[in-house]
């Protein structure tokens, strides 16, 4: 599953693409979201005649996007555009591995193997090689909720007060 914004900078034809590469295999993809590239991604699908694999259901309010988080068994990020990558959390928060561009915050966050898989950015066969590793060892896959603790608004919060407190002390 993937959760955002639809735009051509989350990148999101890596995702599609890897989704061709395991064609042959029975995964299926859940793009969550719209935005200014929702029909250039519509008719990608279409025209790679993905849409078998790949279903785009537009925008999820937050009452039901727990629901999807929920149906899903792994969250893709291919996106080089995430300063925070708040949807990588709120998948790990519901036990859901990440499989993300090894970019930004996302390098940070998965630790490959731990809570997800990190891929290079643009590369759809290596998205597409972690998304297989994770879904076959699933059961691997431990520290999800430990990461989203990690860096919960509360710890988050007192992380930078702390820091503002050390740096007026010195």
């Amino acid at each position: 599953m993937y959760v955002g914004r639809l735009s051509k900078e989350k990148r999101i034809e890596t995702l599609i693409k890897s989704a061709r590469a395991l064609k042959d295999e029975n995964v299926r993809f859940v793009l969550v979201g719209t935005g200014p590239a929702y029909n250039h991604y519509l008719h990608m699908v279409d025209r790679l005649n993905l849409g078998d694999k790949i279903k785009l259901v537009g925008f999820v309010g937050n009452n039901e996007l727990p629901k999807y988080y929920a149906a899903c068994d792994a969250f893709c990020i291919p996106s080089t555009f995430e300063t925070q990558g708040i949807v990588s959390l709120e998948a790990m928060a519901c036990g859901k591995p990440v499989i993300g561009a090894d970019y930004l915050a996302l390098s940070d966050l998965i630790k490959n193997g731990k809570n997800g898989e990190k891929f290079r950015p643009g590369d759809a066969n290596a998205c597409a090689r972690k998304i297989r590793k994770v879904l076959y060892n699933i059961d691997s896959y431990k520290g999800m909720l430990d990461t989203a603790k990690r860096y919960s608004i509360e710890r988050t919060t007192d992380d930078l007060l702390n820091m503002y407190k050390r740096i007026l002390n010195t």
